[in-house]
């Protein structure tokens, strides 16, 4: 049961997060488009892969309230030419937000984005978390 505990534990966290970032949940965030997503956790920080193809050009990374969000559009190419017809139709096409609450300490300019061959990868790099951690203040005596 504590597995449970820890999942619904990290979804409210997560929901919470998105609240606070301005994302939006449920259908106001849909739009029958979703691209894949892998997100790695590594020593060096957080490495987030999309599939993006068709989406060039059309894709926003930010980072708001510890979420890194990507957001963007996937457009539909141009109808059929005159006289052609579809036969089978099952690429989908919108607007789309994704978003990855950052639960490590992380560095937001050293935050890298590179889209090539239709896949996006974020890279966040982690900086040690200073919180915490008990410091002496040296006392100036006069």
């Amino acid at each position: 049961m504590a597995a449970r505990s820890e999942l619904s534990d990290w979804a409210e966290d997560l929901r919470q997060a998105f609240r606070e970032a301005g994302v939006p949940l449920g259908r106001e965030a849909s739009s029958g488009w979703v691209p894949p997503m892998d997100v790695i956790e590594r020593p060096e920080g957080i490495e987030v892969i999309l599939d993006l193809a068709g989406a060039r050009g059309a894709v926003r990374v930010t980072v708001k309230g510890g979420v890194l969000i990507v957001a963007g559009e996937k457009r539909q190419p141009g109808k059929c030419a005159h006289g052609a017809a579809f036969h089978v139709a099952e690429r989908t096409f919108g607007t789309f937000v994704r978003a990855v609450p950052l639960r490590l300490a992380f560095d937001a300019t050293g935050i890298k984005a590179r889209l090539a061959n239709g896949e996006l990868r974020i890279t966040v790099p982690r900086i040690e978390d200073r919180r915490g951690r008990e410091i002496d203040i040296p006392i100036e005596i006069q």
